[in-house]
């Protein structure tokens, strides 16, 4: 390189372009001697580097394809490739990115997992009404049903002790109910118990009068002056709180015996159109109030019917995302009952 002056007219010092670029001085300086963005001019007597304006964009470039972590020799080939087999290395270093993603994603979860289990081990104590825990745990049941030998979902009920109220969840994957009932308790704790479990329970407990529940590694009860045990059946549970999270903001408030009405005329699954002007089931306008983007979502309609017999109450609130988008069914006066179903698919059907 020719030696040239301190003075540089029309170039820029490097602790301007370090400026101008987002770039450390120390980052210009380590991608200059490895060859990716070398400097203009160097100055041959004082070794000071200069850039000029063109090479502005060549350095942000360089700027995000290290914020995507391509490594330099990566960066260098990116650099020296044709458009076409630039793509092509960038689209190879994203799947990369991408394959890193999913194994620190199922590293994430792995931990989340141990965390529930830590909290298996805590046990928790709380007492309330027996008849007012049976009628609960008979409400969430019906979405704990079996789906076979492939299923991924347990045939069991969780009980949750949390600080302000007792909670119970059951899921079969296409169906989550969730039911809390109001009590205190010092600790947190969690017992999962199967679903002939839960239905002794609700037996057992529904004309005890007061009962005692502590929550861990197993479900003690006591009732009627006698304490009982019920296993665990499992040591984990689907976290069900992720899956209440997918849920979108829009809502339709709706009286539950309209919607039942609809629901008994339609057949394997009910398509629901809805925007803030009109709502219709199968083709059939119906009272409801809508806030939210137009959607059109097809049910199985006996999980609505299961929601709505679990006992949501004559006003409802359907609160919807997208046409796959789990659907959460509230109580519009009580919001301590959530009942979850999964859309059904409506990729082949004609539009109503």
């Amino acid at each position: 390189m020719r030696r040239v002056s301190e003075e540089q007219p029309g170039l820029l010092s490097i602790g301007e372009f370090a400026r101008r670029s987002n770039l450390s001085i120390s980052a210009l300086r380590f991608y200059g001697d490895c060859g990716v963005l070398p400097p203009a001019r160097i100055d041959g007597g004082t070794g000071y580097r200069y850039y000029s304006q063109d090479q502005l964009g060549l350095a942000e470039l360089i700027r995000h394809l290290r914020a995507l972590e391509m490594p330099i020799a990566d960066i260098q080939a990116f650099l020296a490739a044709d458009p076409g087999a630039a793509q092509a290395l960038l689209h190879q270093h994203w799947n990369r990115l991408q394959r890193r993603l999913d194994r620190s994603r199922r590293a994430l979860t792995a931990v989340h997992s141990l965390l529930r289990s830590k909290e298996i081990t805590m046990s928790a104590t709380t007492s309330l009404e027996g008849s007012q825990l049976a009628a609960a745990v008979r409400q969430v049941l019906p979405a704990a049903g079996p789906l076979g030998p492939e299923r991924h979902y347990p045939a069991a009920m969780l009980i949750e002790l949390r600080e302000d109220c007792l909670r119970l969840v059951a899921t079969d994957g296409h169906r989550l109910a969730i039911r809390d009932l109001p009590t205190r308790t010092e600790e947190l704790g969690r017992t999962v118990i199967s679903v002939e479990e839960a239905e002794r329970l609700a037996a057992t407990v529904e004309a005890a009068g007061p009962v005692t529940l502590t929550a861990g590694g197993a479900l003690s009860l006591q009732a009627n002056g006698a304490s009982s045990r019920i296993e665990a059946a499992s040591d984990h549970y689907p976290d069900y709180e992720a899956i209440l999270s997918r849920c979108g903001t829009c809502r339709l408030f709706v009286k539950t015996e309209d919607l039942i009405v609809r629901l008994r005329q339609a057949h394997d699954v009910m398509v629901l159109s809805v925007t803030e002007r009109e709502t219709s089931a199968d083709g059939v306008s119906f009272p409801a109030r809508y806030e939210g983007s137009d959607l059109r979502i097809g049910f199985n309609p006996a999980y609505l019917a299961e929601a709505i017999a679990a006992g949501i109450g004559p006003d409802a609130i359907l609160q919807l995302g997208g046409p796959l988008d789990p659907v959460a069914l509230r109580s519009a006066e009580d919001g301590s009952m959530t009942w979850l179903v999964m859309p059904v698919r409506l990729k082949d059907r004609v539009a109503v």
